[in-house]
């Protein structure tokens, strides 16, 4: 048993996964027995609170001076030495044998605070670079990427010695720890505003390039910090093991008060027209005269994909829901630098609640530079698309109702069907819609001019929760074919009653009945 765990702990990702964990979390990977003896390679690390880690031990204070010339470096340790007391507990390291260096890889991690944060008020920004300091081109998944900011516990004032685990450091120094996330985005979290629209996937640096990813609006309370990030580098592509690469750095709330002065480094060129519910946006972002800045974009036929978010504002300013179509190609994502010719972008956007009445005043864009996070309006004052009047809710059922809207008055020849649903519920009997699997076709039914029509594609589907409230689109199946002429339409979809319970124990009603939208009317148009 001790073999089989030793070659999982050693094992290629799993192995670099189960460190990143524990030398940042201050806590062990799993709740079992971890080995105590045996060769591991990893990064050694001393905490702000001075405790020595290494993959998933506690180095005991007592080896700390031998392991000092090893800080931060990728190192194989032979552990001659070490004991669990608790099965859930931290491994502690009493005796190490040899210490190996390990090749430095290529990759180096650099963060830096800024304060005030563009979340406004008290907030921070963390702008955590990677750096290929190599010489040659290296790609990274930026999906490997993790960040945290580890603290002390509610136990900080508590300097007693830990008389339990005996590892030569008091009570508040093991309290210093912290949970690391995985970012997937150059920008996160993705509030304020709905959310990204990619995940960043690959990135390619050639030597001495810098890709930057933005943590932003932190709020902190008054204390001592420590922000933490990893990575993982692979010497060689087609091999699953990694290197782990750390990186920490000290931060103490408040920061010194400033104001925070950022030259604009980017503008942009944009025409905005309407198509149907969409609003197309198509121009550039253009650099100002010797800024040298750079952006990551992925770039097909002279069109580029930025990597940010688009937000929608109000007239009054507040954000809008956002849904986005914006064609990403293939490939790694590489630095451009940005210059007064610009580089060129086309995307369409829409306010996400297609039966909202709010209005599309401004259209915003975060995008990361090699410098760090920048904010443009590409659009402001936007001409208002004609407004269509909202139909009117169907029967009320259980507290529940549903409306349809066909996504025009008219349609071609051969052209799709399409309309949108919205549901919503009082909440008083009915929490969502759930239909049992293999129910589906007897479930949501479209009839058109009183006969049951064929789905193509729908936002409702069984075996899947959809909470109130809630909408979406459906098409017509292209094999059911509609004549030219005039026609009516209506939509019925059925519940099957119970309770669900989520993986956090939480319960939901199921709506019990059957929903059915007024009928609304629509055009196909005779071919000329």
């Amino acid at each position: 048993m001790f073999q089989q765990e030793q070659r999982l702990i050693r094992s290629g990702l799993a192995a670099i996964l189960l460190s990143l964990l524990v030398v940042f979390h201050g806590i062990p990977g799993h709740a079992e027995i971890l080995p105590t003896r045996g060769t591991f390679r990893g990064v050694y690390h001393v905490n702000r609170a001075g405790v020595g880690r290494f993959t998933f031990f506690i180095i005991s204070k007592a080896l700390k001076g031998q392991m000092a010339p090893y800080e931060g470096k990728y190192v194989e340790v032979e552990i001659l030495k070490a004991r669990q007391r608790i099965s859930s507990g931290p491994v502690i390291v009493d005796q190490i044998g040899k210490v190996t260096r390990l090749f430095d890889p290529p990759l180096k991690l650099k963060l830096q605070a800024v304060f005030p944060g563009t979340g406004g008020g008290k907030t921070i920004d963390v702008i955590y670079s990677l750096i290929n300091v190599g010489k040659k081109d290296i790609t990274i998944n930026a999906n490997d990427l993790q960040i945290g900011v580890r603290c002390y516990s509610q136990s900080e004032n508590d300097e007693a010695q830990d008389d339990f685990f005996q590892t030569g450091y008091t009570r508040r120094q093991l309290s210093f720890r912290g949970s690391l996330l995985q970012r997937w985005n150059f920008i996160s979290p993705m509030c304020p505003g709905e959310r990204t629209h990619f995940n960043t996937g690959k990135v390619l640096l050639r030597p001495g390039e810098t890709a930057p990813f933005v943590l932003h609006g932190l709020d902190l309370k008054p204390g001592q910090y420590e922000l933490a990030v990893t990575a993982v580098f692979y010497p060689t592509p087609t091999k699953d093991e990694g290197v782990p690469v750390i990186a920490a750095q000290s931060l103490d709330v408040p920061l010194p008060q400033h104001k925070r002065i950022q030259d604009k480094l980017l503008d942009a060129q944009v025409q905005v027209t309407h198509d149907d519910e969409w609003l197309v946006v198509d121009g550039r972002i253009l650099g100002k005269p010797e800024a040298g800045v750079s952006l990551f974009t992925l770039s097909d036929r002279g069109q580029h994909f930025f990597p940010g978010l688009v937000q929608l504002y109000s007239s009054s300013g507040d954000l809008l829901p956002a849904r986005l179509d914006w064609r990403r190609p293939d490939g790694p994502w590489r630095p451009i630098q940005v210059d007064r010719e610009g580089l060129p972008f086309k995307f369409r956007v829409r306010h996400a609640d297609r039966f909202s009445r709010e209005k599309i005043a401004k259209i915003g864009f975060w995008t990361v530079t090699d410098r760090g996070i920048e904010k443009l309006t590409l659009a402001d004052a936007l001409p208002e698309p004609p407004q269509r009047p909202l139909p009117p809710w169907g029967k009320t059922v259980q507290g529940c109702r549903l409306r349809v809207q066909m996504s025009g008055e008219s349609f071609r020849t051969g052209e799709t069907i399409r309309f949108f649903f919205q549901a919503e519920s009082d909440g008083k009997k009915a929490d969502m819609v759930w239909i049992d699997e293999g129910n589906w076709e007897s479930h949501v039914v479209v009839t058109v001019d009183g006969k049951k029509a064929r789905i193509g594609t729908t936002g409702i589907s069984d075996g899947h929760v959809n909470h109130f409230p809630f909408q979406g689109e459906i098409s017509l199946a292209s094999v059911y074919k509609v004549l030219p002429g005039k026609h009516r339409l209506q939509l019925s979809v059925r519940g099957d009653p119970g309770t669900y319970t989520n993986l956090r124990g939480e319960k939901f009603r199921k709506f019990r009945g059957t929903l059915v939208s007024i009928v609304v009317e629509f055009k196909v148009q005779r071919e000329e």
